[in-house]
């Protein structure tokens, strides 16, 4: 893809989804049904922050982001996406729950950023600048 904002935002929802998935699971496990951890209540908020922090935290500083993710390795953005989207979890909401037991919505917010961090660079068409550097490219002998 070519649009930083669309690569980005699929890239978010991706995230979103395997977080949404974790928690299910995990709410199954713990209590039996999708009840137990409120499954259904966390997706419909979290969904709704997590387009919140896509406008905040990942469109407006989009020079930044996108410097960073073509000038560092895929582990080193993957590192950071997860960093970075428990600091905008917090920022945003989290800092309710700093003082709760229901711990697994930072574990929610750290899958978001692990999948971000996987799929950005692969979705997004420029994470890889156009002029390689001189030791990737094949060179012929003449």
């Amino acid at each position: 893809m070519k649009s930083y904002t669309l690569a980005s935002t699929l890239a978010l929802l991706v995230g979103w989804g395997v977080a949404m998935l974790f928690h299910s699971f995990f709410s199954l496990a713990t209590g039996g049904n999708l009840k137990s951890a409120d499954t259904i209540v966390v997706a419909f908020w979290s969904f709704l922050f997590t387009m919140l922090a896509n406008g905040l935290f990942i469109q407006c500083p989009e020079k930044y982001i996108s410097r960073y993710c073509r000038s560092h390795s895929r582990i080193t953005f993957l590192f950071f996406s997860i960093a970075y989207a428990v600091i905008a979890f917090t920022i945003i909401i989290g800092w309710l729950f700093l003082s709760t037991d229901f711990w697994v919505v930072y574990i929610d917010a750290a899958l978001i950023g692990l999948g971000y961090g996987i799929c950005f660079p692969r979705f997004w068409k420029h994470s890889i600048p156009n002029n390689p550097t001189p030791w990737t490219t094949p060179t012929t002998l003449n």
